[in-house]
């Protein structure tokens, strides 16, 4: 989504202020690292089988986080 979001922001839009699709993906970003960050804080924070499993979901986010990054990075260029 972030690599065609001037196609989306154009079709939504139709007139695209400047710098919008950039300001899109700082905000993608933003959100991508916050909810990898809020896991791993609750996990953090739990105790026993709680514990246990918010760090392996929280370790699944951020491990599907990297492919992400990584195959849209491979995919760009």
């Amino acid at each position: 989504m972030a690599i065609e979001i001037d196609i989306i922001l154009k079709l939504w839009l139709n007139e695209v202020p400047n710098h919008t699709g950039n300001f899109v993906r700082l905000i993608l970003a933003i959100s991508l690292f916050e909810s990898c960050a809020n896991s791993l804080t609750t996990g953090i924070n739990a105790n026993g089988n709680i514990k246990k499993y918010q760090l392996v979901i929280g370790g699944v986010i951020i491990g599907r986080s990297y492919i992400i990054l990584v195959v849209e990075d491979w995919i760009s260029c």
